[in-house]
Order: C-alpha cells, then sequence, then structure tokens
C-alpha cells in the first residue's frame, strides 16, 4: 500500500477513534411528531385477536386417560408459554413502529474541546473601552483573554482557531490566513488590547459566520464553535443587525459574558467650550457632563486645567444614583492668539479610569472687522449705534466699522474681502453696489440684512430687484401688532414661535435655554415684535427659515439663503432700536432681555466661520484633515502627542497640497503638529476622546442576544470554576433514533412470522383426549 494512502487510512481510524470516545451523555428524548404516539393503543389489539380467535386443541376419546390427561396439563402450559410469547413479540412491534413514526430524538451533552479532538473555533473577542472595567484587580478583557486560554489548553494539536478582534474591520485581504494553530492563537489572545472607537460585535459575528460556513461545505469536516467574549454592554451589540445574522447548521455558539450585572462608575461624558474660538480677554465657558453609573458612594473632585498653567480650577462632584449633571467653569481667554489644550479630570480612582478625564482644544483669534453700511442722509447718525454695541459686547469676536452706502461705494471687492461680514443695515444700496456685495458674497463672504422700517416702503421695489441675486426674500408689506386684542385687553407684541433644529445659530439658542437658562427663556421675556415686514421666501432650496412668528401665518422671523460659497442672513425687524407711533418699541430685543446681545453674536459668528469647534476637536480612529500650517512653518510636519508610533508621527499632506492626513489610530488625548523649523511655536492643535458610548455599562438584555445567536447560548461566567466545567452539559446534540427503530423492526418482522408458524404447526399435532 502506497505510504499517503496508508496515513490517511492511519489518520481516518485516528479520529474515528476519538469520536467513539467522546463521552456523551443523554440528557432527555424529544418526538417530532408526538402526537402519533396515540397509536399505542393499538397494543391492545393483538390481545384481543388472541383472546377472540386462539386455537383450541381437539379433543378425543382414549382409553389410556388417566395417562393422557397428566399430557393435557403439560401441554396446555406450554401452549400458554407460547401465546404470551406471541403476544408480546406482536405488542413490541406495534409500539415499536409508532415510535418510529414519532421519530425520537436523543439530546447528548459534550465538552466543546473534548481531550484529543481536532475542532475549529472562531475567538471573537470585545476590545471596547469598557471592557477596562475592573473586579478586583483584573479588567474584563484580562478576564475574557483568560477564559479563552483555559479552552486552548485543552484543545488538541491540529485544530484551526480564528481569532477576531471587535476595532478591526472584518475580512479584508488577510482573510485566507486567519486559521491559526493553537499556539499562534495563543500568541494573538495575548497580544490583544482595548481600543478605542470599537465596532459593535455584530460585524465581526457575521464574518465568524462566514469562516466557519465555508469550513462547514469540506466533506471531511470537524466539530466547528463559535465564542464570544465580551461585557454585553449596550454600544457592543446592534439589534437591527443582529437580526441578520445566520448560524452556520452545525456550529455551536458560546456568548461568554464578562461583564458586571451591577456595575459602578463615575465618567466625564462631554467636554464643551462655549465659545470654541474667541478673542483674547473674551469671557469663556467649560462645560463638563458628569454622569455617575449605579450608585456611586462619597464625594470626588473635578479639576479643569490649561495646558502649562500650574493652576488647577477645582469644583466638588457628588451625584446620586444613575444622575448625569452639567457643571460649568468660568474662564477668561488667553491674550496671545493661539491654539490652547485643556485637560477635565476627575480626582478618583475607580474601576474604569480611561473616562475620568477628557480633552478639549480652543483657539483664541484676534477680533474680525464687521462692515456696517447706513443710509447716506439720515437724521440719525447713530442709527447703527446699537447694532455696533452689540458686536463688541463683553468683549466680542468683532469690531464694528460704520460707512455710508457712498463710501462703500467707493470701496473695491478686495477691500470688501478684508471684512469678515459686511451687514446693510436699514439701507437700499444702488444697483452697482448690489453687483458688488453680491460678488463678495460669490466669493465666500457672509452678509446681513436687516430692513428698514415702514419708510422703507417707498424703496420697497427698487429692494427687492436689485437684491434678488442674493436675498432670502423679498419684502411684502408692514404688518402692525395692535396694541389691544379683540377683548381689548394689552398686547405685548408677536412672539417667535420656535427655532429650526440643525443650524448652528438656533441650535445655540435651543442648548442655552436648556443648560445655563437665560433670560429670554422666561415666557414674559421671549422675543417678540410690534411690527415687522411680510416676507416672500426666495423659490429655491437654498433658503432656510431659521425662526418663525407666532401668528397666523407663520411668517419667518430669520432666514439664511446660500449664495454659492457665501451666506445670507436676513431680519424681518429693524435693528436701530427706534420707536413706532404711540411710543411702541419696533420689538423687545434690546430691553427686555440679552436676546438682542446673542442673536446679533451668533449671526456673525456663524457667516465669519467660527461658529463651531469641528477643526479642533475630533473622536478617536475618525478619519480628518487639518489645513497646512502657514508658511511660517515648513515641512516636514510632525505629530506629538500620546500612544504615537513612528510612521504615525509624520504626517503626509493630502493630494491637492491643501491639508495634512491624520492617522485614524490615535488614542485620546490632546495633540500638537510642529514644522521642522526653528520656530517652537505649534503649527496646529486638535484634541481627540472617545465616544461617551463605548463607556456606558448599561447592559444588553440576554433575550435581545439568544434572539440572534439561538437559546442557552448566553453563558454568564462565574468567578470560580473553570470555563469547560461551565460549559459541561450545557450545549447539546441531537441525533434521532428513526434509523435505530426501523432496522429493529425489520429485524423482529422474520422472528415474529417465524414463531408464529412454528407454534401454529405444533398446534395442527396435538391431540387431546375428551
Amino acid at each position: 500500500m502506497p505510504l499517503a494512502a496508508l496515513q490517511a487510512n492511519l489518520q481516518s481510524r485516528k479520529r474515528q477513534y476519538y469520536r467513539d470516545r467522546r463521552p456523551v451523555i443523554i440528557t432527555f428524548m424529544t418526538f417530532i411528531h408526538g402526537y402519533l404516539l396515540g397509536g399505542l393503543l393499538l397494543v391492545g389489539v393483538p390481545i384481543l385477536l388472541h383472546l377472540i380467535m386462539r386455537q383450541k386443541p381437539r379433543q378425543l376419546a382414549f382409553p389410556a386417560f388417566r395417562f393422557l390427561r397428566q399430557k393435557l396439563l403439560i401441554n396446555r402450559r406450554k401452549l400458554q408459554l407460547q401465546h404470551i410469547l406471541l403476544l408480546l413479540l406482536r405488542m413490541l412491534l406495534i409500539a415499536l413502529l409508532c415510535l418510529a413514526l414519532a421519530r425520537p430524538r436523543v439530546q447528548t451533552g459534550k465538552i466543546p474541546f473534548a481531550p484529543d479532538q481536532e475542532v475549529a473555533a472562531v475567538f471573537l473577542f470585545d476590545t471596547s473601552p469598557s471592557m477596562e472595567y475592573s473586579v478586583g484587580t483584573q479588567t474584563r478583557l484580562e478576564e475574557a483573554k483568560a477564559r479563552a486560554r483555559e479552552l486552548l489548553n485543552e484543545t488538541a494539536g491540529g485544530s484551526r482557531i480564528a481569532v477576531l478582534d471587535s476595532a478591526e474591520e472584518p475580512g479584508g485581504d488577510d482573510r485566507g490566513r486567519e486559521w491559526l494553530t493553537a499556539s499562534q492563537a495563543r500568541t494573538r489572545i495575548d497580544n490583544l488590547h482595548l481600543r478605542p472607537g470599537n465596532w459593535p460585535l455584530n460585524r465581526q459575528l457575521e464574518h465568524a459566520c462566514d469562516l466557519l460556513g465555508d469550513l462547514g461545505k469540506n466533506a471531511d469536516v470537524v466539530p466547528r464553535f463559535l465564542y464570544v467574549f465580551s461585557d454585553r454592554t449596550a454600544a457592543s451589540w446592534d439589534g437591527k443587525a443582529a437580526a441578520k445574522i445566520q448560524i452556520p447548521e452545525g456550529v455551536t455558539v458560546v456568548y461568554v459574558d464578562v461583564g458586571v450585572d451591577n456595575p459602578r462608575d463615575l465618567s466625564i461624558d462631554a467636554v464643551e467650550i462655549d465659545p470654541p474660538i474667541a478673542a483674547p480677554g473674551q469671557a469663556m465657558r467649560i462645560l463638563a457632563t458628569v454622569r455617575a453609573t449605579g450608585e456611586v458612594a462619597g464625594e470626588t473632585e473635578l479639576q479643569c486645567q490649561l495646558e502649562n498653567e500650574p493652576d488647577v480650577d477645582r469644583q466638588s462632584v457628588k451625584l446620586g444614583k444613575d444622575e448625569s449633571k452639567i457643571f460649568v467653569f468660568e474662564r477668561t481667554a488667553p491674550m496671545v492668539p493661539a491654539a490652547y489644550q485643556i485637560t477635565v479630570r476627575l480626582g478618583t480612582n475607580d474601576a474604569l479610569p480611561s473616562n475620568n478625564s477628557r480633552y478639549a482644544t480652543f483657539a483664541i483669534r484676534n477680533r474680525r472687522k464687521v462692515l456696517t453700511l447706513i443710509p447716506n442722509k439720515t437724521d440719525r447718525p447713530d442709527l447703527a449705534r446699537v447694532w455696533a454695541k452689540a458686536l463688541t459686547y463683553a468683549p466680542g469676536m468683532f469690531e464694528a466699522d460704520v460707512r455710508t452706502l457712498e463710501d462703500a461705494g467707493k470701496l473695491g471687492l478686495k477691500e470688501l474681502q478684508a471684512y469678515k461680514v459686511v451687514c446693510l443695515f436699514e439701507a437700499a444700496p444702488p444697483p452697482a453696489l448690489w453687483s458688488q456685495l453680491a460678488a463678495y458674497v460669490h466669493g465666500g463672504g457672509g452678509l446681513v440684512i436687516v430692513p428698514g422700517g415702514p419708510n422703507m416702503a417707498k424703496d420697497r421695489d427698487a429692494f427687492n430687484e436689485g437684491g434678488k441675486a442674493v436675498l432670502p426674500a423679498t419684502l411684502e408689506n408692514w404688518i402692525v401688532v395692535p396694541e389691544k386684542n379683540d377683548k381689548g385687553d394689552p398686547q405685548p407684541g408677536v412672539p417667535w414661535a420656535g427655532y429650526a433644529g440643525g443650524h448652528p445659530i438656533t441650535a445655540a439658542l435651543d442648548k442655552w435655554s436648556k443648560t445655563v437658562d437665560p433670560d429670554f427663556r422666561r415666557d414674559d421675556l421671549r422675543p417678540r415684535a410690534n411690527g415687522y415686514w411680510a416676507v416672500k421666501p426666495a423659490d429655491d432650496t437654498t433658503t432656510t427659515k431659521l425662526a418663525v412668528y407666532d401668528d397666523d401665518a407663520k411668517n419667518p422671523a430669520l432666514l439664511e439663503r446660500s449664495v454659492k460659497a457665501g451666506r445670507v442672513v436676513q431680519f424681518t425687524v429693524p435693528l436701530d432700536g427706534g420707536l413706532m407711533e404711540g411710543n411702541r418699541l419696533w420689538h423687545n430685543y434690546w430691553t427686555d432681555s440679552s436676546f438682542g446681545l446673542v442673536l446679533v453674536d451668533l449671526v456673525c459668528r456663524s457667516l465669519a466661520g467660527e461658529g463651531t469647534a469641528v477643526e479642533l476637536n475630533y473622536l478617536c480612529r475618525q478619519r480628518f484633515t487639518v489645513p497646512l500650517p502657514g508658511p511660517t512653518f515648513t515641512p516636514p510636519f510632525k505629530l506629538f502627542g500620546p500612544g504615537l508610533s513612528e510612521s504615525e508621527s509624520t504626517l503626509a499632506p493630502t493630494a491637492d497640497q491643501s491639508s495634512l492626513e491624520i492617522p485614524a489610530t490615535l488614542e485620546a488625548g490632546n495633540f500638537f503638529i510642529r514644522g521642522s523649523g526653528k520656530d517652537e511655536r505649534n503649527a496646529a492643535a486638535f484634541s481627540t476622546n472617545v465616544r461617551p458610548e463605548e463607556f456606558w455599562l448599561e447592559r444588553v438584555p440576554v433575550e435581545d442576544i439568544e434572539a440572534a445567536l439561538g437559546n442557552d447560548t448566553v453563558l454568564p461566567v462565574e468567578r470560580a470554576g473553570s470555563l469547560s466545567e461551565l460549559l459541561a452539559g450545557r450545549w447539546s446534540q441531537v441525533s434521532e433514533l428513526l434509523p435505530y427503530l426501523m432496522l429493529f423492526l425489520l429485524l423482529l418482522l422474520p422472528v415474529e412470522s417465524l414463531l408464529a408458524n412454528l407454534f401454529t404447526r405444533r398446534q395442527a399435532g396435538t391431540v387431546v383426549p375428551s
């Protein structure tokens, strides 16, 4: 026999030997067609037939009656035994036939990795930040790795193991190289570590099922297992995606739950800086959201520290069960324009330390100039006085440069572009200036339209026609709100009905209303108008109603229009602080509350592109770029921050050479970029943080996971005992007895026929005396 054939034969015999040695424990029996067990009632039919149709021996007169009577008794006992034996045999045949039709199944329990048994198994590990939670001195990831090693220690040589990490993209070019030996798998498990920016387990679960399903197509398939190690937190499981998981037939799934049922933790969920871009000396607020999970005993300290500053701002923190609270630190912006970074941390050492710190970056920039254009001839030279003061309030990011339309007409486009924002304040410019303003907006400038009062009606048509290329809405007619309502009661004006969601201006107003409780949130101080313009929005998709009045027609109070690279914001009330007829104000924006000051600041910030912190704060493993530093910084550029490798520290520019690509593998922390020159200043700076959801310890219900993976697949790991002991007898395989019952029936039928014929012949020849 050839050597190769001999080896194959020995390998086959070896596998058969190990299969025969596997311990099997029969636990219980079930039936596919249980209703057919009613046929067992037919077992009584043979009894009835035997009683009715049993043969009796013939009686013959014989002289020697004395000797035959004794023979009669012996013969009768033999006949009774034969009848009983045949009766029992026929009853057994009917019972076996009913059992076979009901298809009984026997479930056998087994340990997943029997000694010397070759298997194929996929180990899927949750490496999200919540797995850092410690019980004693052991994190949840360390617990998962220890349990996996227990299984590997009982795995036979020649088994195939795949180790998947929830932080990795599933599949890829290395798909065919994922099967490892037990020793290789042990090395990879030892190298697993916590990684921010994790995916839900579902992504890798689909990949694991594909691996085991492809393996199951082979003729000589070994037992297959899928082991999932996770703490069962909410961020680790996508319920919608779980409905699509298809477990391959023959694969045993074990979800090893290493989590904690009643965790206790204090975390910083978010840190925001308001404003994220400020002027030197401006008042700033740092808002830190602290959240408690479970009962957190005692009181701790929240610390806020600006980089390179020895002083630390401190606040006391004491939260109730599952309580969340925003803590506010008041600061004054540094006087030197640059990028600054802060760290907010909790002065506690709890079971999940990595969510006790959070990072943020903000920028200090010099004030931007806003050009305000007023009419050429006016009896109020201080027409824009209130507007100009609002721009420089407390202190603001802007400086007001007020000029007449005539002066503005002498400015060229390049001179206009030196201003971040231009405001057309209650003025109707000539067509030439309208064209110049349109070119300014097309090039990326921000334009504010503030209409005049009813005296502007004479210039309305020219105003609408000249500005149609940029106006968010044309002026229709002036509306005066009656001083009294239909009942004769005083009417304080028409209030704003609310804010449009998703826009930086209105989102900030809405957020402040929920966090700092501003004065204009009170019902009696809500922004109201006594007179306003009814307008007709531009008929295109670029115009947005940011706010409307609470009148019958829901007339717009504030609108925005995108025009190529620039944007235009339009008010529908005058902002000069003047009076209507009867000593009534146009509105209460400047008098009742801080609403007017806040609104002007937000509008100008938004148009100047300085209203958000997207360019400074990011999430871990998020892909992004930063603008290429100016000519004072020379390449190559280096990135400095926590956990950087040598390959990650050198930054490559994008294809258009306009920005620098930031690696997507960053840890949480503060980072800065420097050039290769002698300039020790930072060319750029930003912060990264872990998504707060990755630290949330709320648990997914077991029923949700077992609905996708199968019943009894979730195994809560006890702190004592090996994983093999916990698994023993919990999972089972199903074996059908139908083939064995049918084979037994085939053997019994000839036996029954033979005995019936034999007994009948003997009875036919029996002579019984009368």
